[in-house]
């Protein structure tokens, strides 16, 4: 996603965490495998996050136990309702239709996202968003499954009949695009280093923003993000922008001292009433820095724009 200069950010602690289809997860039996195979039945239709919390996330973390998903007893009809699914699986050498898959959990969808108002406008002028890069209010703390699609379509099209009503009336982009080119702000880094960064900072981000979140890691996060944006060094690339979207992640899960929805903190793992609301974010790339809520600034997340720091 793109992070520019003085537009709001919503709820960025919250990210749904099932890489497999919702309908799949709810028709087969959630097994673990730590001594032997166990159905755990109670669990199979529970909301997402329950599931992963309370299942999932301990059997992968129990000394290299696995979870599975059994979905034997849909065999005969397998291939007619998750045909995607099926190919998947046995391009990697499982049939589901004769043995249980093991699963894990995944960053499959963000809740959160730059705020829009209900044409898909941001508080910058001339950028709309719209889909899984806004913040729409439409899913609340945990979006129901397929309810994502539903929100492309209806401000997609929202945003297109605002561009198009207001298109005229806004400034000509080409001279920021000429002024940022010739300050050396889309710099790209090197490809070995940058492929090197990707892969510590998915270390960082599972650890410490995964599907349980403390404020030890919540707090070491920023910190180490702006390590590895002094390893890029001055520039803008997608690795720049993934630093600076985690780093905003990690701000807004440890300014929410409870757990909500698909955000969970083990240290906070109830509802606080006091909570029971948006948290916003306005981020200012050329300080680096962010205000929360229209409360103090925070700490700097990363170099400002031009010293090593993303837009």
């Amino acid at each position: 996603k793109y992070i520019g200069t003085g537009e709001k950010l919503d709820r960025l602690e919250e990210f749904r965490p099932d890489g497999i289809a919702q309908r799949i997860l709810g028709q087969g039996d959630l097994m673990g495998l730590v001594e032997k195979v166990e159905p755990l039945h109670p669990l199979e239709r529970a909301e997402r996050q329950v599931r992963q919390q309370h299942f999932v996330v301990p059997q992968l973390e129990q000394g290299g136990g696995r979870a599975y998903l059994d979905l034997t007893p849909l065999a005969a009809d397998l291939e007619r309702r998750f045909p995607t699914a099926v190919v998947t699986c046995r391009r990697h050498g499982l049939d589901p239709a004769n043995e249980p898959i093991p699963i894990a959990p995944a960053a499959h969808f963000h809740m959160g996202g730059i705020s829009i108002d209900p044409c898909g406008r941001s508080s910058l002028v001339g950028l709309w968003a719209a889909g899984e890069a806004a913040r729409s209010g439409a899913h609340g703390a945990n979006r129901l499954a397929s309810n994502s699609l539903l929100e492309a379509m209806v401000f997609g099209a929202r945003v297109a009949a605002s561009v198009g009503r207001l298109i005229d009336d806004l400034p000509a982009a080409k001279a920021v695009v000429r002024e940022a080119r010739a300050s050396g702000t889309f710099r790209r880094p090197q490809r070995e280093r940058a492929a090197s960064v990707r892969a510590r900072l998915r270390e960082v981000a599972w650890r410490d923003l995964g599907l349980r979140r403390d404020r030890a890691g919540l707090e070491q996060t920023p910190a180490r993000f702006r390590q590895l944006a002094a390893e890029l060094g001055p520039g803008a690339s997608e690795e720049h922008n993934l630093l600076l979207a985690g780093s905003l992640v990690a701000t807004a899960a440890l300014a929410r001292i409870e757990s909500r929805g698909a955000h969970f903190r083990r240290d906070y793992p109830y509802r606080e009433p006091t909570w029971r609301r948006s948290l916003d974010l306005l981020y200012d790339s050329r300080r680096g820095a962010a205000t929360i809520s229209g409360g103090e600034p925070l700490p700097a997340l990363l170099p400002a724009l031009g010293s090593g720091g993303a837009r």
